[in-house]
């Protein structure tokens, strides 16, 4: 029986086209006029830094209105919030910029390896998830047509139970304005046939919720903000349901396992028979330099479900070489 195959991103996998780390944000919104209008904004700013960042701050503002809620305190939490939004726009332009999702397609003795691109690659997963809320999977690979690469098991990527928005003065897609929606009658149904689930746990740009409120969970309480939403409820429930199903690999690309909600699901089904291979520039030590609320029993458990590890970029991995695409393939096949 082949192996259960999983793929979860985070940040570091968007930086492979330019998009931003969270400590990158830092020095967006220091030029945010949202920011810097606000003197106790900047100061948070630079006072979570080396905290944690935007999302600290996030936290802290979100504390403040929950503690002791006031037209000031509620004031500076949308602010902040809209100077994010605006910052997490900003970065999906870039990557509409991008042209190609692909690097430079690989050669061998002059010949191009079409097997050894990023697309084909992430069509042979049974379901790709993401903490990433920004757009560059949506503007380059849900309409790829992916069939040849998933052994004709999937024709294309989709995001289940979420809809577009239609837009009749709209000729040609404008993915920056695209919006989406959950149709709460598809929300813990089946996942559609042939379709490869691309699953955004924590929301996306874009995405409204019945009231016309954006869909993003960021800050610090995210698994209280998870459980307040539908859609996201059944996504991570989806996450922990295929992480549990026997014989799994899961394959992680840029995420910093810093959420414990995230940290917690991978730690549940450790105890059957998940393998874990990291590619990220600290490779499995990435863990180890997880924020320090991290719980130190979940931070052993995932080491010892580490079985491989990647250092090298995305671009190095896909160049056609073959050596370190070899080893992710024997570890996905083994």
């Amino acid at each position: 029986m082949a192996n259960n195959k999983i793929l979860l991103l985070g940040a570091g996998f968007s930086k492979n086209w330019d998009g931003w780390l969270a400590k990158e944000f830092y020095g967006d919104l220091l030029n945010r006029k949202q920011i810097e209008a606000s003197f106790e904004l900047t100061h948070l700013l630079r006072d979570h830094k080396t905290k944690g960042g935007f999302e600290s701050v996030l936290e802290y503002l979100q504390r403040q209105c929950e503690l002791s809620y006031s037209a000031k305190s509620k004031e500076m939490l949308d602010q902040f919030q809209a100077a994010v939004l605006e910052t997490l726009a900003d970065m999906n332009k870039g990557f509409v910029n991008q042209g190609a999702f692909q690097f430079e397609l690989p050669q061998k003795g002059g010949i191009i390896e079409r097997d050894a691109t990023v697309s084909n690659f992430m069509a042979g997963f049974d379901a790709i998830f993401t903490v990433n809320q920004d757009l560059l999977l949506e503007m380059h690979y849900l309409d790829v047509n992916v069939s040849a690469h998933s052994m004709n098991r999937f024709t294309k990527a989709y995001m289940p139970a979420m809809h577009e928005m239609p837009d009749p003065g709209r000729i040609l897609k404008d993915w920056l304005k695209v919006r989406w929606k959950p149709a709460a009658a598809e929300v813990g149904k089946p996942l559609a046939a042939r379709m490869q689930p691309y699953v955004k746990l924590h929301g996306s740009a874009g995405w409204l919720d019945a009231n016309n409120e954006p869909i993003l969970v960021m800050g610090g309480n995210k698994a209280g903000m998870i459980a307040t939403s539908g859609i996201l409820q059944w996504y991570l429930q989806l996450f922990e349901e295929f992480l549990s199903r026997t014989a799994t690999r899961l394959v992680v690309i840029g995420y910093g396992f810093g959420d414990q909600h995230i940290n917690e699901a991978i730690c549940a089904a450790g105890s059957g028979e998940l393998k874990m291979s990291i590619i990220d520039p600290l490779g499995e030590d990435v863990i180890k330099n997880a924020p320090s609320r991290f719980n130190n029993e979940d931070r052993d458990q995932l080491f010892g479900l580490v079985r491989g590890e990647e250092t090298q970029t995305l671009g190095k991995i896909f160049d056609g070489s073959g050596s370190a695409l070899n080893r992710l393939r024997r570890f996905l096949d083994g």
